[in-house]
């Protein structure tokens, strides 16, 4: 009884293995290609991170420079 529990269960796993390999092998190009968007906006994430970067820094200098033109402004009005 347990025998047969046991050659129903394998003989079970060993069709559902056999159908995930053709669902994997009948899909694999679809894989590839979400592999490779998910490749293509990682790419684009770290490019516009680095834009962000590169914003921010320009803002940064150009909100100093405010500051030092205010400045000047107050020290000639007194």
């Amino acid at each position: 009884m347990v025998a047969g529990e046991v050659r129903r269960l394998t003989a079970s796993t060993a069709s559902a293995t056999k159908q995930i390999s053709r669902v994997v092998e009948q899909n694999a190009d679809l894989i590839q290609q979400m592999y490779q968007q998910l490749d293509e906006v990682r790419q684009f994430v770290v490019t516009e991170q680095e834009k962000i970067s590169v914003l921010s820094r320009s803002l940064r200098e150009i909100n100093s420079g405010v500051h030092e033109f205010v400045n000047v402004i107050h020290r000639l009005d007194v």
